[in-house]
């Protein structure tokens, strides 16, 4: 695969991230926003949260859109790459794959369960947009 065709997956999984976030916070994305995916080869997230979005989602993001997983290798970037005062998550996807995934940190996992239990919402989780 081309380097081009490389970064492109990674770009479309990238900004599928920050609109899902811009959907549940309300806050707009795109270069110039308080939602941002990184440009390709800067070192960092993947997603770059500042201001009232990082308040809302204190979560690092690091996205994989990528044929073959190495889940140990994904977890160790994410945990140096994340922001100081945040949990870290990794987006993984195939390229076939309809939905990514998201891999997270046990204790955090329970954390965000308990919390949707606790404020009684019927739905925690996102819809995807049709």
């Amino acid at each position: 695969m081309k380097p081009s065709s490389a970064k492109a997956k990674g770009r479309r999984l990238q900004n599928k991230i920050c609109k899902a976030l811009s959907r549940i916070t309300g806050i707009p994305w795109g270069p110039d926003c308080e939602i941002a995916p990184r440009e390709m080869g800067q070192k960092g997230v993947d997603v770059r949260l500042v201001g009232r979005a990082r308040e809302l989602v204190p979560i690092s993001f690091e996205a994989k859109n990528q044929e073959r997983w190495n889940i140990n290798k994904f977890v160790k970037q994410a945990k140096e790459q994340a922001y100081e005062d945040t949990y870290w998550a990794v987006v993984v996807s195939k390229n076939r794959q309809k939905s990514p995934y998201v891999i997270v940190d046990f204790d955090f996992f329970f954390y965000v369960l308990l919390k949707c239990w606790i404020d009684k919402r019927k739905n925690c989780c996102i819809k995807e947009e049709k």
